[in-house]
């Protein structure tokens, strides 16, 4: 094992043992700056690690009721090589012993994880002294059978037991999808606390980030897939934070078509940011009661006026977010569109409704899918639905079949000028 490697395992052994460990110490006794102490702990929370940090103390703590004690145990030689097998063992059915044998030196030849190649771990020949030591290795599978985490699916051959812990490996877009999956429930359901826990390691691992992610701020809501944020969207968060949006009325003056202007005094309902557009939006109503979105690049002129605001994340601004295909404030609509069960149709709505879990659902009636959905923004799901030429028929509502109507006829005017 390298000596950061070592060094990290040997905090996490001393934040086990001990109820608090001061930064003083750890820079101490390990001969590190505060900036290699920082990674260290960062390395070992992006582990799964629950590690706490208390400013005021100036120091680490180690919730330990996260896991069982013997996971924080500093992983000598003995703990890496039996984590090996258990990996090894997940992997297959069943192997015997000198199958494991053979997948072992295969793992410390490769270099995938720790070096063993120390005077101790050394047998004759200069190998890991497992691959050749047949009884470190039954002394291994006696160990991980003692605590429940292997077992004989028969007389000499081993497998993970149902208690072993298994490793599970995801792609950037899986952890993706269910980052976005858990922002869909919203600080109010009654697993937050667990989901809050699994999306901060998401975060972690996909971002590098522990606290900074723009999603985490509740004010906001991020719409479509996930992202890092630019220097251009930080300028506007920092503009707009400027302001008391939340309790105030604003007035705004901002661009809009053919390089005109216009000024509106505004309350904002919800802020949201459109991943696919990368365009940061106010979603609101003008004092008069007029339903507005505005682009937030487009504004010029923003000061506060003394009209209290009483629409922010009201009924209407926190629904809505639910209903939208697209960024929208129209009035939401029941919708019904069939779908020929072909191809990877089936694959690429369960996506859609992925996203759409509180108002989207899909079945199956004979060779067709019914997809049934609530939707703001009739207009660019229609523009949705046309990637999928013949294979969909709109029938609810009468706008969303307009539209399609009218779409299939410019098609067929241009094949009849163009074609004959």
């Amino acid at each position: 094992m390298g000596t950061v490697e070592t060094r990290r395992q040997n905090i996490l052994e001393d934040l086990h043992k001990m109820d608090f460990c001061t930064y003083e110490f750890l820079q101490g006794k390990y001969h590190i700056k505060e900036r290699s102490m920082q990674a260290d702990i960062k390395a070992l929370i992006n582990q799964g690690y629950k590690i706490k940090g208390k400013k005021a103390l100036k120091g680490y703590f180690l919730d330990k009721e996260s896991a069982p004690g013997s996971y924080y145990v500093a992983s000598g030689k003995e703990t890496i090589r039996r984590l090996y097998i258990t990996l090894i063992l997940q992997k297959s059915s069943g192997m015997t012993k000198r199958q494991l044998a053979k997948e072992l030196s295969m793992y410390y030849s490769t270099d995938k994880l720790i070096d063993l190649r120390s005077k101790a771990g050394q047998n004759e020949s200069g190998t890991p002294a497992v691959t050749g030591d047949s009884k470190t290795l039954a002394t291994d599978l006696e160990v991980l059978m003692k605590e429940h985490l292997i077992t004989e699916s028969a007389p000499g051959v081993y497998c993970v037991s149902e208690f072993s812990p298994i490793q599970l490996t995801l792609t950037n877009d899986d952890a993706i999808d269910i980052l976005n999956s858990i922002d869909l429930y919203g600080p109010g359901h009654h697993f937050q606390s667990i989901l809050a826990d699994i999306r901060s390691k998401l975060v972690l691992a996909l971002f590098n980030d522990v606290e900074n992610d723009f999603r985490a701020n509740d004010n906001y809501v991020v719409y479509n897939k996930s992202f890092l944020t630019s220097a251009k969207l930080d300028e506007l968060l920092k503009r707009l934070e400027s302001y008391p949006y939340e309790t105030k009325a604003l007035h705004i003056t901002y661009k809009i078509k053919n390089n005109n202007t216009k000024t509106v005094d505004f309350n904002v309902g919800n802020v949201m940011y459109s991943v696919d557009k990368d365009i940061l939006y106010l979603l609101g109503e003008t004092l008069d009661g007029t339903k507005t979105i505005i682009n937030c690049s487009s504004i010029m002129e923003i000061s506060v006026l003394d009209q209290a605001n009483s629409i922010y994340h009201n009924e209407f601004f926190t629904r809505i977010i639910s209903t939208m295909f697209s960024i929208s404030l129209d009035k939401p609509e029941h919708v019904l569109v069939r779908f020929d069960n072909i191809n990877q149709i089936r694959s690429k709505l369960e996506r859609v409704i992925s996203n759409r879990p509180k108002t989207a659902s899909l079945k199956a009636e004979g060779d067709h899918l019914i997809y049934e959905d609530t939707i703001s923004g009739i207009a660019d799901f229609a523009n949705y639905l046309r990637r999928y030429g013949r294979s969909c028929i709109a029938i609810e509502p009468e706008s969303l079949v307009e539209l399609m109507r009218n779409s299939a006829k410019r098609t067929l005017e241009n094949y009849s000028k163009y074609c004959g």
